[in-house]
């Protein structure tokens, strides 16, 4: 049988297999030259991994040699997001430097070091300059130390001559001081002795002294009895006058006086008027026949004068003496008050008033003892014109609250009138004081409830020409009780009491 040239299942089969091994070999190829290539690319992502390992390696050794340098070998954190904590690297170096760069502190740590060194530079320096200058201070103490040591030297001689000197000169005071003591001792003796003399003599002295001071004492209250009833029967003064009325004008009521400047006088001065023949002023308030006010200084020796008071029996002439004990030509008068002071007897007291008049005319008040019954000034002396007492209550009419005060009063009495007897000092009352310098007190305003009323002066007023205003006599008649006379009928004897003669006759607070 003749071969067929049709292809068989063979020959499909063998171009199948063909078909499939050369795909098969073209994707061994192909897979063959991707494992070559991926070989490749390991061993180079190796090589690059060897070197990034071995660079890594090396910036570790780096770093941690860094670290040992800057002193942070412990610490495994750099920081550099967390540059603030100081367990870091990074917070520790800036804390550092903080802490320990102080002035020297700059934003890195190269920076800081450098300035820290900078300043040991100079520090250095400064140690070097001051090491010269102790050096040479050194040297200027050492030559001072060996000057010093050679006058110590000096010294010490001179010392241990001085203690040689002081020995012998110790020997010599210590047997005078032995020979002094016997001495001493011996007037120790004399001494006690002498103090018992002394003793006995002083217990006879105070014995003595007791009798004397008995007997002074009995002769004292003698004495006062006698001067008082001497007094009281002749009336003696030893006042002295201090001017006269040179010229008198009874229309205008003024007088004018021989006294001015340059006798010291002082207007709102007052005095009492006495007749030019009395040889006694300051005798009794029954001698005083008017009262007169400075009121203008007009010379040297002349002065015009209100009349304050008189009487129409006997008014102010030429020639009448004037006397006031609270002034004096060239001399300072002194007084001493005890007990209350009612010039006006409106009950209240006028302490402060009496102050004025007296300082107003130079006078001087030494002591004083005030409504509280405290005492003021040294004592009494020669030189107290008056003693002067106001009004002393009895202590059982009296406030319980009053009563210390009044007792003070009256102890106060005692001793300024024992003062009085030993230094010659003149005793009045209150109302005799005021007769005396010529003082008119003014007119008061009667208060309800008072116990005396405001008695109402006869007669008006009239303004003068000269400011000041008198009182008229009214022809009208007028109620019994207010009198027909504006003046005072003068007593022609002295009963030895104070009068009160002062009321207004010429008009108050001219």
């Amino acid at each position: 049988m003749a071969a067929s040239n049709k292809p068989g299942p063979i020959h499909f089969v063998a171009i199948g297999l063909f078909m499939l091994s050369i795909v098969l070999g073209v994707v061994a190829f192909l897979m063959h030259r991707d494992y070559k290539e991926a070989i490749a690319r390991e061993r180079s992502v190796q090589d690059e991994l060897n070197t990034v390992q071995a660079d890594r390696t090396t910036k570790e050794e780096e770093l941690t040699a860094l670290k040992e340098v800057i002193g942070f070998s412990g610490m495994s954190t750099i920081g550099i997001n967390d540059d603030e904590n100081p367990e870091t690297v990074i917070g520790a170096a800036k804390s550092s430097i903080v802490e320990y760069g102080k002035a020297f502190e700059a934003p890195s740590y190269n920076e800081t070091v450098i300035n820290m060194s900078a300043g040991i530079t100079t520090l250095t320096k400064e140690k070097v300059q001051r090491v010269a200058d102790y050096s040479e201070l050194n040297k200027k103490y050492t030559e001072l130390e060996d000057r010093h040591q050679s006058d110590k030297d000096i010294l010490i001689e001179k010392k241990l001559e001085a203690e040689d000197k002081l020995k012998k000169e110790i020997a010599i005071k210590a047997e005078e001081v032995g020979k002094r003591d016997k001495q001493i001792k011996e007037s120790n003796e004399r001494i006690k002795d002498l103090g018992l003399q002394i003793a006995t003599l002083r217990d006879d002295y105070d014995r003595e002294i007791d009798k004397l001071s008995t007997d002074n004492e009995k002769l004292a209250r003698i004495n006062d009895e006698l001067r008082d009833k001497q007094y009281a029967e002749s009336k003696l003064s030893f006042e002295i006058a201090d001017g006269r009325i040179t010229r008198v004008d009874h229309v205008v009521g003024l007088v004018w006086l021989n006294l001015g400047s340059a006798d010291g006088l002082k207007p709102r001065t007052t005095f009492s008027v006495y007749q030019k023949d009395n040889q006694s002023v300051g005798r009794s308030v029954s001698d005083i026949k008017g009262t007169i006010e400075v009121v203008s200084i007009l010379g040297a020796h002349e002065a015009e004068a209100r009349i304050v008071s008189d009487f129409s029996s006997n008014p102010i002439f030429r020639g009448d003496l004037v006397f006031t004990p609270i002034w004096e030509v060239g001399r300072v008068n002194r007084f001493s008050f005890v007990g209350l002071i009612d010039i006006d007897g409106d009950k209240r007291s006028d302490r402060d008033k009496l102050h004025e008049i007296i300082e107003n005319s130079g006078g001087v008040i030494d002591n004083e003892v005030d409504d509280s019954g405290t005492s003021t000034g040294k004592g009494l002396t020669v030189d107290t014109r008056f003693l002067v007492f106001g009004r002393i209550p009895d202590v059982r009419e009296v406030l319980e609250n009053e009563k210390p005060a009044i007792i003070a009063m009256q102890r106060q009495r005692v001793e300024y009138i024992k003062q009085a007897r030993l230094n010659a000092v003149r005793i009045i009352n209150l109302s005799e004081f005021l007769a005396f310098i010529g003082y008119h007190p003014s007119r008061r305003v009667w208060a309800p409830g008072e116990d005396s009323p405001y008695h109402l002066e006869l007669g008006r007023r009239k303004t003068l020409s000269n400011g000041y205003k008198r009182s008229i006599p009214v022809k009208e008649t007028s109620s019994g009780g207010y009198g027909t006379s504006r003046r005072k009928v003068k007593r022609g004897y002295s009963t030895g009491k104070t009068e009160k003669i002062f009321r207004s006759t010429r008009g108050a607070n001219r």
